[in-house]
């Protein structure tokens, strides 16, 4: 319920005045919410009795990210509240974020009970959603087009007699902000029938359930085990050339029609719209054949948040990772810098440089060595214990080096 801003400070122990202060900055904020320590209230401004002015009124209860997200969207704090939604409707609800009882009077929608959710049984549960209105049970898509065509009803609604139609079908379709393009036989339909029925009269009620050629011709698995033997690249031009050559062997076409290409069993575009489809369904797919397992988990998987979340202090987990060190050096070049005197030589050397990272930290150890074997390793683990102290635990990929006997031996002896 709504309190006056006394009464609030009151109850939550809060200065009128940090209050007001609040409230006067999401005014100019734009913003329906208050933020107040780590809680969030809607609050509203009323007439107060003759000329006293405007009252800050606060809603009692915090609101949830849920609720604060629909206050945001313009919806009112009575329509959402556990208190009182029992006694709304679904439609109602959202007639006022539209802001147009008219329009949406007689719109159907689903009486939403104030029941315990854990305690509803599954037919009950099926039952509400049959009973949900066809834009509640739209997908998102069509949904948004929905809310679209209405915009442009509500927007004509108001120019209605203040500028021709052709005027405001050119209007619209010049300002290029809806998915569609406006003609006067669209206009005047949805008009109709949104003044009915509301928003359910205008969602799409067509459905895309055509079945591709692949599954018609019954050779879809036969086109996904081929997809699917893809290794690098996706060529439809392959694909289809094997499909054919399968099919040959069956005898439902001609080898020697198709390689003069007289006859074909399916043809190159329909295996290319398949496939293009088959992708979009199946991203995981299409990324494991282009780049690898590693490549797909990289882009499915991504590494989120930080990586201390298991440790609480230095040198609880350090881990350590091996790479090839590419560099050219010039010895003459180097001399004649610095002065120095160097002997060139012709021979060439591929160092491996050794790091070892404390994850609490993030302080770091490198070590240069000839090669990635133990010896390294140990010198590696040397330098790092003589500047940060010993580790509890050391982490590291498969390497040989590093599952080696000796480097074993080494953790072993100092209890790591």
């Amino acid at each position: 319920m709504w309190v006056n801003a006394n009464i609030f400070c009151d109850n939550n122990s809060i200065g009128l005045r940090n209050l007001q202060k609040k409230s006067k900055r999401a005014i100019e904020n734009n913003e329906k919410i208050l933020h107040i320590d780590t809680k969030i209230f809607s609050y509203r401004y009323t007439q107060g009795k003759g000329r006293g002015g405007k009252t800050l009124q606060i809603w009692s209860k915090p609101l949830s990210k849920e609720e604060a997200q629909l206050v945001e969207q313009g919806f009112n704090i009575e329509d959402i509240s556990n208190t009182t939604i029992s006694s709304k409707t679904t439609q109602e609800v959202l007639s006022k974020a539209l802001n147009d009882d008219i329009l949406l009077k007689n719109s159907k929608a689903l009486q939403v009970q104030n029941t315990d959710k854990t305690k509803l049984s599954e037919n009950q549960i099926q039952i509400n959603k049959d009973n949900l209105s066809l834009f509640a049970k739209a997908s998102s898509k069509k949904q948004n087009l929905a809310l679209q065509k209405a915009a442009v009803v509500k927007e004509w609604l108001h120019a209605k007699g203040k500028i021709s139609t052709n005027d405001f079908i050119n209007y619209i379709n010049a300002k290029k902000i809806y998915e569609f393009k406006l003609t006067q036989n669209k206009l005047f339909s949805w008009q109709k029938e949104y003044l009915v029925n509301g928003l359910d009269a205008l969602v799409d009620k067509r459905e895309n359930k055509k079945d591709d050629a692949i599954s018609t011709l019954g050779i879809k698995e036969l086109f996904i085990n081929t997809l699917l033997a893809q290794k690098g690249r996706l060529n439809a031009s392959n694909i289809h050339r094997v499909l054919n050559y399968e099919l040959a062997k069956n005898g439902k076409l001609d080898l020697k029609d198709f390689l003069g290409k007289k006859d074909e069993f399916i043809s190159y575009e329909c295996v290319l719209r398949s496939m293009k489809k088959y992708l979009k369904e199946n991203k995981l797919i299409k990324n494991i054949i282009l780049h690898g397992e590693d490549g797909a988990i990289s882009r499915h998987l991504p590494a989120l948040g930080v990586s201390n979340w298991k440790v609480n202090t230095i040198n609880e987990i350090v881990e350590i990772d091996a790479s090839p060190l590419d560099a050219i050096c010039k010895v003459d070049f180097i001399n004649e810098t610095y002065g120095l005197k160097g002997d060139e030589c012709s021979w060439h050397k591929r160092y491996t440089i050794i790091s070892l990272i404390d994850t609490y930290s993030g302080v770091t150890s490198f070590y240069l060595g000839f090669s990635e074997d133990s010896l390294s390793i140990a010198r590696a683990i040397a330098k790092y214990i003589s500047t940060y102290g010993v580790p509890k635990c050391i982490h590291s990929d498969n390497g040989k080096a590093f599952l080696s006997k000796n480097t074993k031996a080494l953790l072993e002896r100092l209890n790591i």
